[in-house]
């Protein structure tokens, strides 16, 4: 992928001021398996996390932000903060139109995708698909699938298109998650058509 070579590595966390930063070693964990990947030089986690603290002390007193942690090839940090926009209280619909495992800010192929659903309104996200049509993520979050039968134990395994439109058409659940949003659910639209729920 040829807009990776000048991409930064992107860690997108939710600061509260009164929980500090949600899920934080999991996303150093993250950052710094895929700077090992892309052969990025990183400060150790430790070091990190002290910047990412020492930003959230600066800040005004103020309610939850998103935060974007962007780490260069060389290792230089950047953080920066924005405002929580609120979310929908009701399911919100993803477009189903290659992804990569590391979080960079190449998005090119994501920013297309969402261009391409005409994003915003109703339509939440880009379901992302590789080329055997697994599903991926979306656009900006993850996806979550109910798992048949129950259980409660969360699992992961390769969901493709299709077993989606079946799972959904059986009447199972969709959400998107990040460690910002939290879980949202959401219904699958196709072609203008809704799939399932």
């Amino acid at each position: 992928m040829c807009d990776k070579c000048d991409a930064q590595l992107l860690e997108t966390l939710l600061h509260t001021p009164s929980e500090g930063y949600y899920l934080l070693s999991g996303h150093l964990d993250r950052l710094l398996l895929s700077g090992y990947a892309l052969g990025f030089t990183l400060p150790a986690p430790e070091k990190i996390a002290a910047r990412l603290h020492a930003e959230a002390a600066a800040w005004p007193p103020g309610g939850a932000s998103r935060v974007r942690l962007l780490a260069a090839r060389d290792g230089s940090l950047r953080v920066e903060r924005y405002a929580l926009a609120g979310v929908l209280s009701h399911p919100a619909a993803v477009m189903a139109p290659p992804t990569s495992d590391d979080r960079t800010t190449a998005r090119a192929a994501y920013d297309a995708a969402r261009e391409r659903a005409a994003v915003g309104g109703e339509i939440f996200d880009v379901l992302m698909h590789n080329e055997l049509g697994q599903v991926t993520e979306t656009s900006i979050t993850n996806v979550g699938l109910e798992a048949a039968g129950g259980g409660g134990v969360l699992r992961e395994e390769a969901i493709t298109v299709a077993d989606l439109r079946e799972a959904l058409g059986a009447g199972r659940r969709l959400c998107c998650f990040n460690s910002v949003r939290g879980a949202l659910a959401v219904t699958l639209e196709e072609g203008g058509g809704r799939v399932g729920g």
